[in-house]
Parts: structure tokens; sequence; C-alpha cells
């Protein structure tokens, strides 16, 4: 083995070298890297008149979350969709006034304006791990499946399947979700948070919250994003 190994080596090593950066080349673009890193953290500050244990950053380049963002009208239309076949739903959804038109009527609660699925929140990576891992696939589009609808007292979110790689003519690996139930946030109620979905599926398992589904598997498509600290929701 060693010495098949080392004959080929031998043969091809000139045109192994061809694709293998130069010393100075490898040194060059990492110094870039970590002078780019070191420049976003130079933006990055503080709101110092917050508790120490609330503070939260701000700055330009200081991500919030990574983000798939879908079509909000289009997650709607589905909801209505599978509300025509879920009575339990329909009365549910009716109540919130999503089956109304949506748009300029009021409803109790927040209705999400930018709907999306959150990769990762910066509570959970450093921004030079999520810029490693997404910075290649920011604007890329992907494929999301919605298997099923999960909605109780506070939250109702789709649940979603996500693709192992971006679409197009060279697909690019996605890094996996920081989040162990993978989901769009459509609605939370008064004194909730967006982020209280996460429960939902163990809120189901307990009969504090219903799921339907779909007969069949609806196919959406997504853009990579990142959020800033400083974005609206």
């Amino acid at each position: 083995m060693e010495s098949r190994l080392r004959g080929a080596l031998s043969e091809h090593g000139r045109n192994v070298s061809n694709y293998t950066a130069t010393e100075e080349e490898s040194r060059s673009s990492f110094l870039s890297q970590v002078s780019k890193h070191v420049l976003s953290l130079d933006e990055l500050e503080f709101d110092m008149k917050q508790p120490r244990a609330v503070r939260r950053p701000t700055g330009a380049s200081f991500i919030r979350i990574v983000s798939i963002d879908v079509d909000t009208d289009l997650l709607h239309e589905i909801l209505r969709g599978m509300a025509s076949r879920d009575i339990h739903l329909s009365s549910y959804l009716q109540k919130l006034g999503i089956l109304e038109g949506g748009g300029d009527k009021e409803v109790s609660g927040t209705l999400v304006k930018r709907c999306h699925v959150t990769m990762v929140h910066y509570s959970q990576q450093s921004q030079m791990d999520m810029r490693s891992r997404f910075d290649t696939i920011v604007g890329k589009e992907v494929t999301i499946n919605v298997t099923s609808c999960l909605y109780g007292k506070n939250n109702l979110a789709l649940s979603v399947a996500l693709p192992s790689s971006t679409i197009g003519e060279l697909p690019i690996p996605l890094p996996a979700s920081k989040n162990q139930y993978p989901h769009i946030t459509i609605w939370f109620g008064e004194g909730a948070k967006a982020a209280d979905s996460n429960v939902l599926p163990d809120l189901v398992s307990t009969g504090q919250a219903k799921m339907s589904q779909p007969p069949n598997v609806i196919t959406v498509q997504g853009k990579l994003s990142y959020w800033m600290i400083d974005r609206p929701e």
C-alpha cells in the first residue's frame, strides 16, 4: 500500500502541486480572514445602559441569527389549504384572523411578518464559527419540506424538514441547524416569544397542543441570509 502510494505521488507529484496553494498564498489567505474578523469585532458594541445579565451586542456586522427566509404569504396560503381539511385547525386560525385575508386585519398576539427557519442563534455559536459555516451559502436557495402544523395556546408553527444541500448547478452542503426542532413560527401570543415554538413537540406529546398534517409533503423554497443584531423582526 505504502509503495503504491509513493509511486503514485512520484508519478503525479507535479500535477498535484499545481492544485496546492503555496505557503505564501495560505499565509496571506489566513491573515486576510483574521483581519476581517478582527475588524468586525472593532464595530461591536454593547448597550451598557442595560443590566449586565441582559446586555445585547449591537453593531452592523454582528449576526443575530442565520436564517432561511421563506415567503410569508405563501405560508399563509399553505395554512389555509391545511385548514380546509382540518376543522380544528380552521377554527384555531379563524380566531387568530389568519384566514380572513391576513394583511391589515388585527390579530391577538403577534403574527410574524418575516417568516423564517432559524438555523443558529448568536447565543448558540460564535460569530467566527457562524461565518465560517455559512459565508459560502448566504444568498443561496434551498428546498424545504413542510411536514405538519403544530399549534397551541401560545404558538403556531410549521414543522419543516431541511435539505442536505443548496439548490443550483453546484449544490453546497447545508450545515445542520442548531435547533432540535426545525420549524417556522407563524404566530405567538401575548406574553409569549417566537422561540417558545421550540417546545411545541413536547406540548403535542402531552396533549397541550395539537398537530395537523397535510395529505402530502408540501415543498417551498427559501433563501439563506444573515439577520444582523440591529435588524427589526
